[in-house]
This record gives structure tokens, sequence and C-alpha cells, in this order.
């Protein structure tokens, strides 16, 4: 299994998002050709409001590129966030890095996901 949560920095670095989605489809690509199971994660919160709108707007395309390709999409974004869309600060050390408690929600919460699907 490969678990793939890119895209963070694409956005953090001004990557295009067409680009962001063309590098994430040649891992797949690679991957599937391999035989290897492919999740794919969505970028989580974090703390810069001005973020929430092309996180979102990532997060769509990656849910897109799962579609196609007929992969699980594990949400993380969700349980990381709070109001406005921002990452609870409970989950982070800086408004972007995972503290403890972060890195173990999303731990279980891809657990949770990949356990309902038998593995």
């Amino acid at each position: 299994m490969l678990f793939v949560l890119g895209g963070t920095n694409d956005l953090g670095t001004g990557v295009s998002e067409a680009t962001a989605i063309a590098n994430l489809k040649a891992i797949v690509v690679k991957a599937q050709a391999r035989g290897i199971r492919v999740f794919l994660l969505p970028v989580p919160p974090n703390g810069s409001s001005s973020m929430v709108g092309p996180i979102d707007s990532l997060n769509a395309a990656i849910q897109h590129l799962a579609n196609i390709y007929k992969i699980v999409m594990i949400d993380i974004h969700t349980p990381l966030s709070g109001s406005g869309g921002l990452i609870q600060s409970r989950y982070t050390v800086d408004g972007l890095h995972f503290n403890n408690l972060g890195a173990q929600q999303v731990a279980v919460t891809i657990y949770n996901r990949i356990h309902r699907l038998g593995y």
C-alpha cells in the first residue's frame, strides 16, 4: 500500500494546481503499474485563512483524480478542521505541522478507513 499526501508544499511554493495534480497522477500511475494499492490523502488544513480556498480547490482536484483512477481518498482534512476551515490549534505546533495529537488523529483516521475496507 502507498499513502500519498501531496500538495501542501506545492501550494506554499506557488506550484500550480495543474502541476500538483500532474505530479500526483504520475505517482498513482507508476504505483498502480507495479500492483501497489494507492490511497490519496487531501491536503490538511493549516492556520492561514488565505490558504483555505486554494486548499479546498486542490482537494477537490485530488478527489477528482481519485475518482478517475478508482482510488480511495481518505479524508484527513475534515477531522483536523475547525471553524472557517482552519486547522484546530490542538493539532498543530505552528499552524502548519502536526503535533503528536495531530499525527495521532491522522493515523487513527487512516486506520479506521482502511480497516473498514478489510485491510
